[in-house]
């Protein structure tokens, strides 16, 4: 029921800027055209209505995996279609590929009926090291140890230009 709530509300509050497009004056084709638009939203929702009655009001709930990557390829696929509208309506070719991995990978994310998506953990503690430390860092250290310590002891030394 809530989602012909939406589309009703929606055509609902275009048919009321319509209506306030009446008093200022706009165009008879532009006021039409916008009317049109609000007819094909309410044929819309009269459609999701219809639907929405033949499948008992229920919500089937969220069917898919909450770190979907097909979303990823329809975003890159609306990108190149973008695109096609700079570089010329050929580049809108490009965007069937994504739409093909999109749609391959929407059949493989589908869970099964009945199942709920789990919540994502985000770690908010530093990873801990994996590794033990390598062999080379205690001789590494050493040697910068020592470098450093040649460096300061040259620059406290009086300079060759200063002696003459």
């Amino acid at each position: 029921m809530k989602a012909v709530l939406v589309v009703f509300g929606w055509a609902a509050l275009n048919a009321v800027l319509v209506l306030v497009m009446l008093p200022y004056g706009e165009s008879a084709l532009f006021i039409g055209m916008y009317g049109a638009g609000v007819a094909v939203i309410t044929l819309f929702g009269v459609v999701v209505w219809l639907v929405a009655r033949a499948a008992g009001w229920q919500s089937r709930g969220a069917r898919l995996a909450t770190a979907s990557l097909s979303s990823g390829f329809v975003a890159l696929a609306a990108i190149l279609v973008g695109l096609s509208f700079v570089y010329g309506y050929w580049f809108a070719v490009f965007a069937g590929l994504p739409l093909i991995a999109a749609a391959y990978r929407l059949s493989k994310e589908r869970l099964p009926q009945g199942m709920r998506p789990t919540a994502t953990a985000v770690p908010t503690l530093p990873a801990e090291r994996t590794r033990a430390p390598s062999a080379l860092t205690r001789p590494v250290k050493a040697v910068a140890s020592v470098f450093a310590a040649v460096t300061a002891a040259r620059s406290l030394r009086p300079s060759r230009r200063a002696r003459r």
